[in-house]
């Protein structure tokens, strides 16, 4: 096996990837969502409301022919920026008042204190909310608050297309956001998977089907499954083993057989972004194993895909870029 990357038509799997999320179940009937948006200005019957961004929370309950929805609105003019938001999986079990947003410059403080605010009537609005109490009756977590987190700005980045032009369309297909996000701005499209979930019951199947059909028609496809990173923050270990052996049996393992004796070669590299150990269930910044195989690569002497046995691969670490490019290298595939 050797740890490498390529050309022409590319899949993507990615093990461990970003960010957690909640689910609900037992939800035939009914629906619960939380939304924020990020609005530059608040235009209301065709005035303006304050003149800046805001921020616009959205709480929604329904069943059967039945919807309740609460909806606000926060001016950020004259806002800051600088703030320190702690992400909510870095820390879980913890207590969220020592962790809510804090200013890292005075001119900060009024917008730390405006989304404070919000956190707090959030959690308010949501402690008696009829399906919050159904679910702490049955002995689940009730969804109890909103988080912001990891401000920022729209990125100004080339698309992939643009970084190698042998990509002439590309495709991203993931249940997370983040992932889905970062691909609109990279130029791929994005396909949606009935059920993908983001947690170890996504459809594997769904998944793999709809990356094979992509291979017939763009030039790049990125898998992504969330899966071991959820059980990573969980610090589930039988967990975490049995979505790498759904990784491996349900999406790698049958995206290879299919495209090995493709007419059109097919490349292929498995890595996760990030390390998620269940011993401290968050995310660190240690390297990766990453795995690249395209039909004639000349194998290297590593046998076990793993952080330790990968430390023996033909690429040695590669930093930032270096692995992508190696990756999509035109001499990998003839």
């Amino acid at each position: 096996m050797k740890s490498f990357f390529s050309k022409k038509i590319v899949v993507g799997a990615l093990v461990a990837a970003t960010v957690c999320v909640s689910g609900i179940t037992d939800a035939k009937a009914q629906e619960f969502a939380v939304q924020g948006d990020i609005v530059s200005s608040y235009v209301w019957r065709g005035m303006y409301q304050g003149g800046g961004a805001a921020f616009q929370p959205t709480l929604g309950f329904g069943f059967d022919n039945f919807s309740v929805t609460a909806w606000g609105s926060t001016n950020f003019s004259g806002g800051n920026k600088e703030l320190d938001c702690t992400p909510p999986h870095d820390v879980p079990l913890k207590p969220f008042r020592p962790l809510m947003v804090k200013p890292l410059v005075p001119e900060a403080q009024e917008t730390a204190d405006l989304i404070n605010d919000l956190i707090l009537k959030s959690q308010e609005l949501l402690k008696n909310h009829p399906l919050n109490l159904k679910r702490m009756s049955e002995g689940k977590d009730p969804a109890n608050s909103i988080w912001p987190w990891s401000p920022g700005y729209r990125p100004q980045m080339p698309t992939f297309s643009e970084t190698f032009p042998q990509v002439k369309k590309g495709a991203v297909i993931s249940a997370v956001d983040l992932i889905n996000g970062i691909g609109y701005y990279a130029g791929l499209r994005r396909i949606a998977v009935e059920g993908a979930t983001g947690l170890y019951n996504t459809n594997y199947e769904n998944k793999v089907a709809a990356a094979l059909e992509a291979l017939k028609t763009d030039d790049f496809v990125y898998l992504h499954i969330e899966a071991s990173d959820e059980a990573g923050h969980e610090g589930d270990i039988d967990l975490k083993l049995l979505t790498i052996e759904n990784l491996d049996k349900r999406a790698v393992g049958p995206i290879y057989e299919a495209v090995k004796d493709w007419d059109e070669p097919v490349a292929i590299a498995v890595l996760p972004d990030h390390p998620t150990p269940c011993e401290l269930r968050t995310h660190t910044s240690d390297p990766i194993p990453f795995l690249i195989w395209y039909p004639g690569i000349e194998p290297d002497e590593v046998q076990a895909y793993d952080e330790i046995s990968a430390c023996d691969g033909s690429y040695g670490v590669l930093k930032e870029d270096e692995f992508i490019k190696e990756f999509m290298n035109q001499k990998n595939i003839q």
